[in-house]
């Protein structure tokens, strides 16, 4: 196999960058020697030693995973995986930095969301059917919150309550839940909540019966002084299902840094009814915002801020988002700036702090 030291004198021969054709199957095991010429080959660029080196570390420590095959639909790579430019071992490494800085501070916001989502379930649940359950599969039990006759008589009812009763019966181990299955004679909605996946979470929201879910929207897509008619209920309810779909779909992901500057959404948000909403504050014309339609970051911003409803967490949002550009203003991968790489707007921190104005009444200077 071929060292480290033996790549540089290839390096060497070659004037400066290889030029070598990769015959490999993927699913076996490469060593770093050849993951260093897969890398190089897809057009990252080394020009001494030193970008070898942290080239070989990045590789160690990041994995090639991450650095070769995770930038898919990306529009930085073409179909084979391969940098439509030439990217240096510092771009390529300010690259992942960028993935994960945006990764964390959205994912901070995901999870205070779904402590929000939980808890006005749970509130809503404990308030209307009480806060008993049985240790079964049962939904049958009119005394039990998870009784199917509290919610829409439907498959999908019934599907979702039983999965979640067996999460009651085999609580995952050294939990809430299961603390209060072995040593509770009652199981409250909040613990329950708290230990079920955010697409169970959902998926309950989805079974709830009108009214209820009216009330639900109402708490956590709420704007100061707000006109509340039929129509503009519908228009929540609809973003309120967009906007979770959107972060369950990117939750895990962003758990575990992934490519966010993928330009291929499984699902496009509906920007429109988002103006409607925001008072045109966070979007505006379809025409004018049509190029940031398919921005994994634009989207998951745009679906994050109206969830937040304290008014010093939507400040921090602010904050956090100022930093992170600040941080990468001056930098630029692929001769794009940090606004073109993540393909969102320049006027980004404007537009959310005309929204933060307009969702709590506030002039914020």
């Amino acid at each position: 196999m071929p060292t480290v030291r033996s790549l540089l004198s290839f390096y060497r021969m070659k004037g400066g960058f290889f030029s070598l054709t990769i015959y490999s199957n993927e699913s076996r095991f490469l060593n770093k020697d050849d993951l260093l010429k897969k890398l190089i080959n897809k057009n990252v660029i080394t020009s001494n030693e030193n970008d070898l080196f942290l080239l070989g570390d990045m590789i160690d420590y990041i994995s090639y995973s991450t650095l070769g095959k995770g930038l898919k639909s990306t529009g930085l790579v073409d179909d084979n995986g391969k940098f439509n430019q030439k990217i240096t071992t510092n771009e390529l490494l300010l690259f992942h930095s960028i993935n994960m800085d945006i990764s964390s501070l959205l994912f901070k916001y995901v999870l205070f969301i779904e402590q929000s989502l939980n808890t006005t379930l749970s509130n809503s649940i404990s308030s209307n059917f009480g806060t008993d359950t049985t240790r079964d599969e049962d939904i049958n039990n009119p005394n039990d919150y998870l009784c199917k006759d509290n919610y829409v008589p439907n498959n999908n009812a019934i599907k979702t309550l039983t999965k979640i009763k067996k999460h009651i019966v085999n609580p995952t181990k050294y939990t809430s839940l299961e603390y209060y299955v072995q040593n509770k004679n009652y199981i409250p909605p909040w613990v329950v909540l708290n230990s079920i996946y955010l697409s169970d979470s959902i998926n309950l929201y989805k079974i709830m019966k009108s009214e209820k879910k009216t009330d639900i929207v109402n708490k956590l897509l709420n704007i100061q002084n707000e006109t509340i008619d039929d129509k503009y209920i519908e228009l929540k309810k609809d973003l309120f299902v967009s906007f979770f779909n959107m972060i369950k779909s990117y939750r895990n992901k962003l758990a575990h840094p992934t490519v966010l500057t993928k330009h291929a959404l499984p699902k496009e948000l509906i920007f429109n009814k988002i103006g409607e909403y925001s008072n045109y504050t966070l979007t505006y014309n379809r025409t004018y915002d049509t190029k940031y339609r398919q921005s994994i970051v634009f989207s998951l911003i745009l679906s994050i801020l109206p969830m937040i409803n304290l008014f010093n967490i939507s400040m921090n949002f602010h904050f956090d988002i100022i930093i992170f550009l600040k941080k990468y203003e001056n930098e630029k991968v692929f001769g794009k700036d940090i606004f073109d790489l993540l393909n969102i707007p320049k006027d980004l921190e404007n537009r959310i702090v005309k929204f933060i104005s307009f969702k709590y009444g506030v002039t914020i200077a």
